[in-house]
This record gives structure tokens, C-alpha cells and sequence, in this order.
């Protein structure tokens, strides 16, 4: 009896270390497809699209110039770097990602790079990762 009791406590305490290590890897299971998903808006310049993936934490709305950015074309963009941490006071899930972009300006066709650097954030209420950041400025 004594012996049970143990084995009961013992697969409990690993199914309660189990369970809350799975809600913490979802968070990071869904960040790859949705970095890919915006990724794939900011390649094919569907700018539009790319607005839905932005929710900054303050509730401020994304000061974007959509009549600006439907005068550019994507050619590339490609990772350049990928850094995770917790922000410890509100132990919200982000990453900062680095990309390099390769456009052109539909008046002049000239090819132009900059680098992006994006603040993602896990909102643990919906199960999504949210962008912090505006889109690229393209100038």
C-alpha cells in the first residue's frame, strides 16, 4: 500500500513537471510558423497582410504609410539573427529577429538593403506570437 502511495506521488509530480513544460514549449512551437507566415507577407510586399501580425503591448496603432508601401517590391529577405529571453517582471515569452531586406521603389528600380530588427512577444491569453515592432521603412 505504502509502496502504491509512492508510485501515485511519483507519477503526479511527473505529469505536473510534463504539463508545464508543454505549455512553455507550444509558445516556442508556434513561433516558427508565424515568423514564417509574416515572412512570406514581407517577401511577396503584401504589406496589407504583413499589418495583421503587429500588436504592440501598449495598445498603440501601428504608424505605417500603406500608400508608401505599395510602391515597394521585395527582392529578398533572408535571417540574419534570432535572440530569445523572459522578461522576468511580467514573464512574457520574446524574441528579437534580424533580417536583411533587399527592395526597390517602384519610381527608380534601384535595389536597396537594410536590416529589420523585429520584437516578438507570446501573448499567453490568446496563444499567439504578436510583432511590437512597425514594419520596415523601406528608405
Amino acid at each position: 500500500m505504502q509502496q502504491q502511495r509512492c508510485y501515485l506521488f511519483f507519477l503526479l509530480c511527473i505529469g505536473l513537471v510534463g504539463c508545464s513544460s508543454t505549455i512553455d514549449y507550444r509558445g516556442r512551437n508556434k513561433f516558427e510558423p508565424r515568423i514564417k507566415a509574416f515572412a512570406h507577407t514581407i517577401r511577396w510586399s503584401q504589406f496589407d497582410d504583413a499589418q495583421g501580425f503587429i500588436r504592440k503591448r501598449n495598445n498603440q496603432i501601428p504608424n505605417q504609410d500603406l500608400d508608401y508601401l505599395e510602391q515597394i517590391k521585395v527582392t529578398k529577405y533572408e535571417p540574419l539573427a534570432e535572440q530569445s529571453q523572459i522578461v522576468s517582471d511580467e514573464q512574457t515569452l520574446e524574441k528579437t529577429t534580424t533580417y536583411k531586406i533587399d527592395f526597390y521603389h517602384k519610381a527608380n528600380y534601384k535595389i536597396k538593403s537594410q536590416q529589420y530588427e523585429q520584437l516578438w512577444w507570446y501573448d499567453d491569453t490568446v496563444g499567439a506570437w504578436f510583432l511590437d515592432s512597425d514594419l520596415p521603412t523601406f528608405r
